[in-house]
């Protein structure tokens, strides 16, 4: 029984030699790598017993530590605002209002001066009035206060082509002298200065005559000629308004 015991002993050494050598080699290798990953862990964990007697044919693979490459995370996409076209604002255009007329008054037209209903050579011969009466037929002018002459003498009034127009007339304009001019051809006259002109009816009018002395015969261009003193006379006697009877 006892040389049994000895048999058995050297081999147990051996075994536990081998033993201590396997984990201090594991121990070294467990210095020298920091990180082991844990499914090599586990492999070595799970790996098949070894066959006996193959513990000195071959030692358990070295673990590689390998590490895994770190995940850089990307930051998180802001969503972008979709921005929706407006449509284009109409830029409001000026409609032109055409400017309101200012009425203007009317300019109005001076008319010329409506003389004052002045009475006739009747009513002035029966009321004691100055008026003046012209007979063409005689060529003779008299004028009157109320029915009493007071001034009379011969006159050369308008010839056939020229006659002076008759009817019941007042003065209305006077001038002591005027430049008097008119006619055509061989009828046409220039006379300055004429004296004392007494319009009764438009151009027609009673004025003294210096140009020519043929009293009692019709003469002039429409107007009654006088002796230059009668005109004188009767321009100072007259005053505007006076009735005047022009007659055959």
């Amino acid at each position: 029984m006892r040389h049994k015991h000895k048999g058995l002993i050297i081999p147990l050494l051996i075994t536990v030699f081998g033993l201590l050598a396997l984990l201090l080699a594991a121990c070294g290798e467990m210095d020298s790598v920091s990180i082991v990953p844990v499914a090599n862990a586990a492999a070595a964990t799970t790996a098949p017993a070894t066959q006996p007697g193959s513990v000195f044919d071959s030692l358990p693979p070295t673990a590689t530590a390998v590490v895994a490459p770190t995940a850089t995370p990307e930051p998180a996409r802001t969503a972008l605002p979709t921005v929706t076209p407006l449509p284009p604002t109409a830029t409001p255009t000026a409609t032109p209002v055409p400017p309101t007329p200012t009425r203007v008054p009317p300019t109005p037209t001076k008319a010329p001066p409506t003389a004052t209903p002045k009475p006739d050579a009747a009513q002035a011969a029966a009321n004691g009035g100055k008026w003046i009466d012209v007979n063409l037929t005689t060529q003779k002018l008299v004028a009157y206060e109320g029915k009493t002459p007071v001034v009379s003498g011969l006159i050369s009034s308008g010839t056939a082509n020229h006659k002076t127009v008759t009817g019941d007339f007042n003065i209305y304009l006077k001038y002591e002298k005027q430049d008097m001019t008119g006619g055509e051809g061989a009828e046409y006259y220039n006379l300055p200065d004429v004296p004392y002109v007494m319009y009764f009816f438009q151009d027609y009018g009673i004025h003294g005559a210096y140009w020519h002395h043929n009293w009692g015969h019709v003469m002039s261009h429409g107007c009654v000629n006088t002796p230059v003193d009668m005109a004188k006379t009767l321009y100072y006697w007259a005053p505007m308004g006076t009735p005047v009877h022009v007659h055959y």
